[in-house]
């Protein structure tokens, strides 16, 4: 297997499917589910969206899902790959399940759209499943080679959408919470007037602030906050 591979799962154990909000997003898990129970050579699907809208958490938990139901599952970040070589390809494309994060970071580089396109190819002549993700959809990809585009408009197109602003201080809120603190309303208040709203960032704080607090050994409140946004260059 090619040490270019890089298999490492992408995400801490709470990235499942039965932690995803999916508010907004509600037909999403049964989709992916169904990916997963449905027969070998199933129609690939492409989740698009922004950051931070959850998608390599989807990834991560059908990985994990996979896994549990004893399918041979992979991930690879593409901005992640320095080269695609043969071993490469031939050890991915041999999974049950290939779930390939960034596709949009090959777009525009013709030897990495070519791989790509090998790739899908492999997979989908040994009849595996593939879930892709992208930031964009493909026809919004600035790719070369009008065979990968058609590839990816054949897949089932799934946008995902960001939390709404509720959800998200609900998620990280609870999250504090299963660390053993509060984020009170003044709190999360002031986080979302004064820090990046992302959920991947908000989750970064709630890691920080559980370490800040003990460090300080003081409560998590807004004077904690400001001074660890502050100390961080993080405050806006």
């Amino acid at each position: 297997m090619s040490r270019q591979l890089p298999l490492a799962w992408p995400a801490p154990p709470f990235a499942r499917l039965d932690q995803f909000d999916a508010t907004g997003n509600e037909t999403l898990p049964p989709l992916l589910q169904d990916l997963l129970s449905a027969p070998r050579g199933a129609v690939p699907i492409l989740l698009t969206g922004p950051a931070g809208a959850g998608k390599t958490h989807l990834l991560a938990g059908c990985g994990e899902t996979g896994r549990a139901r004893g399918l041979a599952c992979a991930y690879v970040a593409l901005s992640r790959w320095a080269s695609f070589d043969g071993d490469a390809l031939d050890a991915l494309s041999g999974h049950d399940l290939l779930l390939v994060d960034e596709v949009e970071r090959t777009a525009g580089i013709r030897a990495q759209e070519l791989a790509l396109f090998d790739l899908y190819n492999r997979l989908r002549d040994r009849g595996g499943r593939l879930l892709m993700a992208s930031r964009d959809p493909p026809s919004r990809l600035p790719l070369v080679l009008p065979d990968l585009r058609s590839r990816l408009e054949a897949a089932s197109l799934v946008p995902v959408q960001p939390l709404p602003e509720p959800a998200r201080r609900r998620l990280i809120a609870g999250r504090a919470r299963e660390r053993g603190f509060e984020l009170d309303d003044a709190v999360l208040d002031f986080v979302f007037r004064h820090h990046r709203r992302d959920l991947p960032a908000l989750l970064a704080l709630v890691d920080r602030l559980d370490r800040e607090s003990l460090v300080r050994q003081r409560r998590v409140t807004v004077p904690l906050v400001r001074a660890v946004l502050a100390d961080a260059g993080l405050a806006s």
